[in-house]
């Protein structure tokens, strides 16, 4: 399976669209969207402290697609 990540690129495009870049501090919060095939977003993960949960929860909510 082949996944697509949405990454900081120099003008933080991807954080700005999804609403979680920090203009004032020039940072983004660490936050997980599940979007599915049709471009739905299906889950999110907004969690700063638990980095493993955004992985565990993501392979989760995905394997559970079928």
């Amino acid at each position: 399976m082949n996944y697509m990540l949405v990454a900081s690129v120099p003008q933080h495009e991807g954080p700005k669209a999804f609403g979680v870049y920090n203009e004032e501090r020039g940072t983004y919060r660490r936050v997980t969207f599940i979007i599915d095939k049709e471009g739905v977003i299906r889950h999110i993960i907004d969690d700063p402290q638990d980095m493993e949960r955004h992985s565990q929860e993501s392979l989760d909510i995905i394997r559970g697609w079928g």
